[in-house]
């Protein structure tokens, strides 16, 4: 991502390294998106991780 942010000089491409494992690096990424767009329409986080309860339940350390 910083690679092609650095080629395209006249776009903004904001971007952000986190670690998905670590609930506050996940945090700046959304609130990243949120300061930029102003809202998170859809977030897929594919970490190969399968997690045994509902997203609802909010299972972090899953």
């Amino acid at each position: 991502m910083k690679a092609l942010s650095e080629s395209l000089p006249n776009a903004e491409i904001p971007y952000a390294v986190a670690d998905v494992s670590n609930k506050e690096e996940v945090q700046a990424v959304v609130d990243l998106a949120v300061e930029k767009y102003g809202r998170v329409n859809v977030l897929y986080n594919n970490a190969g991780v399968m997690p045994t309860a509902p997203l609802s339940e909010t299972r972090f350390d899953e």
